[in-house]
């Protein structure tokens, strides 16, 4: 996501770190298995204010096993003489003191190279996508920039195992008629040639790491695009990769970033059948993906209070948004991590000051207790499945049509999974239901197993058998009963 604001940088300045990786302490990545639910924070921002030490106490308390860090998004610059840099030595100290608290609860981060600096901004202004190849050009001035500052950046933070490369290259303003000569393909080549000089950079001095592409945003309104998220650029740019680097192999997942955001129609379950729609494509339109699919990691999604139209959306509606979210996203098998934009609001009016778990003040708002309560269970818990809920699975082209624009939620979606119970050291059968439309009167039917119904995860549970009548609404519920034993049914 794009933001306005600007840190003053403080006048000291941190000389360049030259030490290798090679000679610093590395922390070891999550396997696979794992996977990463955290959040989004704005250190330099969080920092201007001065809760930074607190808000990483906070993020501790969460349950959250990662975090996305926006520490270097306003603090570097690099410019026409490569590898300017300059560090702010307050904010370095204070970086120093929330990684010493974080690292030590385990929490992994994900360092996103490159966002409000010369090279991001560079398309605006020149047209960086001009004869990328040639010595001397805007973009080999840039990258050679950019390749240095990344170089920086892996040598000061070397724990760091997740780097995402760029933050919404897309963005949406691509289509700016204010960036000269831009076309589709030539971004994706230009942005293709930048992903592969970085990533093969740090491929060699951090073989450990797991690198992301930029994070692909929604389109603007356009009468060749389709209303969504950018897959047509993100299929552009992977035939662009494959065609200059032979293969995918330097990728290692695509970082993807759905919103709800236009109430009621960017509602959890329209972003979900989206994801599902997004997959499907580029598994039947891009021969590069299709012959090497990579994970998608929603390193950015949420929901604010205010949304870009300006409406709003209750603090209690938010925490059954994020909720619903986390639950879909976890079903589909090649989606590995998901950081929600944000955890803490920024203090900034309207949309972009609302999307927080907590208040800018670190109070929490109503999601943030659901959303700690649920997050053992999305980190630890196995075979999940959507057992009931409408997934549509349509052609891109329809995509502009009412179908999808006018797309509605069937009326009651359930989820399962298992999840061995630290209470008792049992395998349970997790059923989370709702009601996307509101509420929704559902009959239960345990076959003859005795189950345990929370109004929350971490609420209190009254055990029930039979058949018996509940009521689902928009915020998700849930029926434990002991794996393999039984079945739930809801109609």
């Amino acid at each position: 996501m794009t933001h306005p604001i600007r840190c003053a940088l403080a006048a000291l300045l941190l000389p360049l770190l030259a030490a290798p990786v090679s000679a610093q302490a590395a922390t070891a990545l999550p396997t696979p298995a794992t996977f990463l639910y955290g959040w989004n924070v704005h250190l330099a921002a969080t920092y201007q204010y001065g809760t930074l030490p607190a808000l990483s106490d906070r993020l501790v308390s969460s349950g959250a096993n990662t975090y996305r860090d926006a520490e270097e998004w306003a603090w570097t610059d690099y410019g026409p003489t490569a590898g300017t840099f300059r560090y702010g030595a307050d904010l370095n100290a204070a970086v120093a003191q929330i990684s010493g608290r974080l690292q030590p609860a385990g929490l992994m981060g994900l360092q996103i190279l490159g966002f409000e600096n010369n090279l991001y901004w560079q398309q605006a202004t020149q047209d960086i996508t001009a004869n990328p190849a040639a010595t001397g050009s805007v973009f080999q001035t840039y990258a050679k920039g950019f390749r240095t500052y990344a170089q920086q950046q892996l040598a000061r933070r070397p724990g760091q195992g997740l780097y995402q490369i760029g933050n919404e290259w897309n963005g949406g303003f691509h289509l700016n008629s204010a960036m000269p000569n831009y076309t589709l393909a030539r971004d994706g080549d230009t942005y293709a040639r930048l992903y592969l000089s970085v990533a093969a950079d740090l491929r060699t001095r951090a073989p450990q790491a797991r690198l992301l592409t930029a994070g692909l945003a929604d389109c603007a309104a356009s009468a060749t695009l389709p209303y969504g998220m950018c897959w047509p650029w993100l299929i552009d740019q992977l035939a662009h990769v494959q065609r200059l680097g032979g293969n995918l192999q330097l990728i290692d997942g695509l970082g993807i970033h759905p919103y709800a955001d236009y109430d009621p129609l960017a509602i959890p379950e329209r972003l979900y059948s989206g994801l599902v729609t997004g997959r499907n494509w580029l598994m039947t339109q891009s021969p590069a993906y299709a012959a090497a699919p990579k994970d998608f990691y929603l390193t950015e999604t949420g929901i604010p209070n205010t949304t870009s139209s300006g409406k709003a959306i209750s603090e209690s509606l938010q925490a059954d948004y994020l909720q619903r979210m986390a639950l879909l996203y976890r079903t589909l098998p090649y989606v590995k991590g998901v950081w929600f934009y944000e955890f803490a609001n920024q203090p900034l009016t309207g949309r972009e000051g609302s999307f927080g778990v907590v208040t800018a003040a670190l109070v929490d708002k109503p999601a943030f207790a659901p959303m700690k309560a649920l997050a053992p269970l999305v980190i630890q818990g196995t075979n999940w499945k959507l057992v009931s809920g409408d997934v549509k699975v349509t052609d891109w082209a329809k995509r502009l049509t009412d179908q999808w624009i006018s797309y509605r939620p069937t009326k009651l979606y359930t989820v399962e999974c298992d999840y061995l119970d630290p209470a008792d050291g049992k395998s349970k059968r997790i059923t989370s239901f709702w009601a996307p439309q509101g509420t929704l009167p559902v009959t239960v039917q345990t076959a003859g197993t005795t189950v345990a119904h929370r109004t929350a995860f971490s609420g209190t549970s009254t055990t029930r058998s039979g058949t018996f009548a509940l009521t689902a609404t928009s915020s998700p519920q849930f029926l434990i009963r002991p794996a393999g034993v039984g079945t739930v049914l809801l109609k």
